[in-house]
């Protein structure tokens, strides 16, 4: 847990000094994809999870992995919270999670929506299942756009091909978090009128994206960096 202990101090610091307006997720957060949640797995996600939530984070996406151990140890996990977030997770035909939140940011109004990514198998006994995100996305798009946000982000584990087939449809997402694409962006990648950024896997890295927003939502400038959860973090000369 020692990564997890470096993102705590680092989250502080900056928080400390009004560096942070939100803090977000792609998933993968509880387990790695084909793992069996043993009990030393299962007491592991609960410590990060209260990390997670003491550092403040405000939403992470919910991956397929992250349901190896079934949506009612998330529900736990969540608590009364909206922390575990996914618009196409379904229960007995309901949405199991909530989809997103919408947050003010400064004069902005920031939407954030999470899409898990889709694999043929069911949870809980067959009782949930994950919709196909597009489809999922379009159901929902309507309440989004009643909402009249600025800028949408999109947190996924969905891959970078299939981001590049849903998102052309969706221009008011002008920013993806996402744990599938299977490597860090120093350079975010585009897809449709979106940047799209992932950290490390395993949460060796955090990241940091900057970006300034024109009167009609559209990204005219950012700055994005992957800071390496080193011993380095942790001194106070670091460089934000």
């Amino acid at each position: 847990m020692g990564g997890i202990t470096r993102r705590e101090s680092w989250v502080k610091q900056h928080r400390e000094e009004k560096k942070l307006d939100l803090l977000l997720d792609g998933g993968r957060t509880l387990f790695v994809p084909g793992s069996k949640p043993t009990p030393s797995k299962l007491e592991r996600a609960k410590k990060l999870i209260g990390y997670y939530k003491k550092m403040g984070y405000q939403n992470c996406c919910i991956s397929s992995s992250d349901l190896q151990a079934g949506s009612g140890f998330i529900k736990e996990l969540n608590g009364s919270g909206s922390l575990f977030i996914s618009a196409n997770i379904i229960t007995d035909n309901k949405r199991t999670f909530e989809p997103g939140r919408l947050y003010k940011i400064k004069d902005k109004k920031i939407a954030v929506i999470a899409l898990t990514d889709r694999v043929p198998t069911s949870f809980d006994n067959g009782k949930t299942t994950i919709l196909p995100p597009g489809k999922a996305l379009k159901s929902l798009w309507n309440t989004i756009e009643g909402q009249k946000p600025d800028l949408v982000i999109l947190l996924t584990s969905l891959n970078m091909l299939k981001l590049k087939k849903l998102l052309p449809g969706y221009p008011k997402i002008g920013l993806v978090i996402s744990s599938g694409i299977g490597a860090p962006t120093y350079v975010p990648y585009k897809a449709g009128n979106a940047l799209v950024v992932s950290s490390h896997p395993k949460g060796k890295s955090i990241g940091r994206i900057i970006i300034t927003l024109d009167k009609k939502g559209k990204i005219t400038d950012y700055d994005n960096k992957l800071i390496m959860l080193t011993d380095s973090v942790l001194d106070s000369k670091y460089q934000y």
